[in-house]
């Protein structure tokens, strides 16, 4: 998972608790997890389109 191990996901979660809260964090999670979907799929299709642009 890009180069990141168990204790630097683990600093990362706690550091997002402390900072949202836990009753938004899984309101924040979800917003997230739309937002990198969104992000993906983007990347995709752009990438599809460079590949079609160069055949």
């Amino acid at each position: 998972m890009i180069g990141m191990g168990a204790g630097e996901l683990l600093i990362i979660l706690l550091v997002a608790f402390i900072v949202v809260g836990p009753e938004d964090l899984p309101k924040v999670a979800r917003k997230l997890g739309k937002v990198v979907r969104r992000f993906r799929s983007a990347v995709q299709e752009l990438t599809g389109d460079i590949n079609l642009d160069e055949k």
